[in-house]
């Protein structure tokens, strides 16, 4: 998985998966687990967006954002246990 700074206006970042795969996510407006570390606002995230995400698609941009920006406040960490938890690279 490569990280770069999205194209697009409106997204925070862009990944690119060993297989070609391109996924831009994360609104660039606004805060994220990993930049304010609160739990409240983390559990009010996945309470809302769990309703219609069921985060299974490792290439779907609201999995890459529940499980990078939100899980932990440590990116590098999130994106660890992303490609354990996906078998992904």
């Amino acid at each position: 998985m490569i990280f770069k700074p999205s194209t697009r206006k409106d997204k925070r970042l862009m990944v690119q998966f060993s297989n070609g795969v391109v996924v831009h996510f994360g609104a660039k407006s606004g805060q994220t687990y990993i930049d304010h570390g609160d739990k409240l606002k983390r559990k009010n995230y996945i309470a809302r967006h769990g309703v219609l995400e069921k985060w299974t698609d490792p290439y779907k941009a609201s999995t890459l954002s529940r499980y990078l920006l939100w899980e932990t406040p440590y990116f590098e960490k999130n994106h660890q246990e992303y490609m354990r938890r996906f078998n992904v690279s």
